[in-house]
């Protein structure tokens, strides 16, 4: 018995013990994580979605989404608090019971293997429209899955300094969609406030499955250094997060008129497209290249997240293994699953909808029975007194 209570208090990064507190991550890090975690697939074609219903205002609903997710991200941070060593597969049984906690690490596990299955699926399709126009949609996955995999399977620490020095990318995108200015027409979003308030919150909806991602941190926040475990590593990701997105549909709505933005699916690499310079030709397709290294660092993440869960309820010592075989899991699941864009829409749009449980449903209900519990224990100490 003694044992097992000692493997269930090691299986921890990479399986083995939980890193010394000046081995864990930094708050720059734990920034990059969270801003590449919510930067993926979503901002290609963000303002194609968002225009039908919020018009030349979908770039208020974007800050306003912002606001609503760093709500979201106060709960999960509060959470994260009553259990500040522990991961949600670890606190969760302690909080809700042994069942309810068990049914709830599953359902987590099953929400990231889906999120990864439709990340690809939408990946897959992009590269493929793009740039590998011959190549099957099965190799386009089998390569973007096995790279993530490679990563995935080491240790938190090597991933964190991947993601350190990545997030140079999400720089560059924005700094390559600068020149597109010089084709801006304010007009094209005048008069502001002329969807209307209902509809800009309408919109934010399509926003905040945009920018998910920050709810991996009730898996990662105990590998954060803890002096640097300070809710501003959230709000300032989540802040830079919000500025990149209101950037790029701002960008892409003074551009192109209305009428252009409903036909086209992703307006930011058309609007590229058009652009030139002397030792670049395709400023799209080198947008694409540095896009790729943000999709990929999203799934890198969530499928160590993935990994760390299962290996958590199966009590192994190492997550490496089990990494290898969800991607095995996922290939086979892609290669049967339809590849048409209606079918991929649906499943993201179930998959979307089921988010609003993870990253903020089952988060309130574990903070609101944790508090519960530690009002009912300090009433019960002094009665005892």
């Amino acid at each position: 018995m003694q044992s097992i209570e000692l493997l269930n208090r090691t299986i921890q990064e990479n399986g083995m013990n939980k890193m010394s507190d000046k081995n864990k991550i930094t708050w720059w890090v734990g920034v990059s994580i969270l801003i590449q975690s919510q930067i993926g697939v979503g901002i290609l074609s963000l303002s194609n979605k968002i225009h039908p219903v919020a018009k030349g205002d979908g770039w208020i609903s974007v800050i306003l989404s912002g606001m609503i997710v760093q709500l979201f991200i106060t709960i999960i941070w509060y959470l994260m608090k009553t259990n500040p060593n522990k991961t949600l597969f670890e606190f969760a049984p302690l909080i809700a019971g042994k069942y309810l906690g068990a049914l709830i690490n599953i359902s987590y596990i099953f929400y990231f293997l889906s999120t990864l299955v439709v990340i690809t699926l939408l990946f897959n399709d992009v590269l493929k429209r793009w740039i590998f126009f011959e190549t099957p949609n099965i190799v386009i996955s089998i390569l973007i899955l096995m790279l993530s995999a490679y990563i995935a399977s080491e240790s938190l620490q090597i991933i964190a300094r991947f993601f350190s020095i990545s997030v140079i990318f999400v720089i560059l995108l924005i700094l390559i969609t600068i020149p597109a200015f010089s084709f801006f027409d304010i007009r094209y979003i005048l008069p502001v406030g002329q969807a209307g308030v209902t509809n800009i919150i309408k919109a934010t909806h399509q926003v905040n499955i945009s920018i998910l991602g920050f709810e991996l941190f009730l898996i990662l926040m105990p590998f954060i250094k803890i002096k640097n475990r300070k809710y501003s590593f959230l709000l300032v990701g989540n802040i830079f997060t919000t500025v990149i997105y209101t950037f790029v549909v701002f960008t892409t709505f003074v551009v192109f008129s209305p009428y252009e933005i409903k036909l086209i699916i992703e307006p930011i690499l058309y609007m590229l497209k058009a652009l030139q310079f002397k030792l670049l030709d395709r400023m799209d397709l080198f947008f694409l290249s540095l896009w790729s290294v943000s999709v990929l660092t999203t799934l890198v993440i969530y499928l160590y997240s993935s990994a760390l869960g299962i290996s958590t309820i199966l009590k192994k010592a190492k997550h490496k293994k089990v990494t290898y075989l969800i991607v095995i899991m996922l290939l086979i699941i892609i290669y049967f699953l339809p590849k048409d864009m209606n079918s991929i829409n649906l499943l993201a749009k179930i998959i979307s909808n089921l988010s609003y449980i993870f990253t903020a449903g089952i988060p309130f209900i574990l903070l609101l029975i944790a508090s519960l519990k530690r009002l009912f224990r300090k009433k019960e100490a002094l009665t005892n007194d």
